[in-house]
């Protein structure tokens, strides 16, 4: 596993239903050997902007899940 840190746009699910968009960063948490034992998050609520190009390509890949789920499923 690459013990980089990861960056990337996470969808959060509300209890009512509605979700929020943050900018999160993840990065693993190594022990004296250097063995992951666990990760730590940090995260920000995401800008609007960024929200919007974020929720295109999260709707482009919903839509290409769809087509990948139908053709399995035939």
């Amino acid at each position: 596993m690459d013990k980089k840190i990861w960056r990337g746009y996470i969808k959060h699910l509300c209890k009512d239903g509605s979700y929020f968009w943050t900018l999160s960063y993840v990065q693993a948490k190594l022990d004296s050997e250097g063995v992951i034992v666990g990760f730590i998050s940090t995260g920000n609520i995401a800008y609007e902007k960024s929200r919007i190009e974020v929720e295109k390509q999260y709707k482009k890949l919903i839509g290409i899940q769809h087509i990948a789920n139908q053709y399995f499923m035939d």
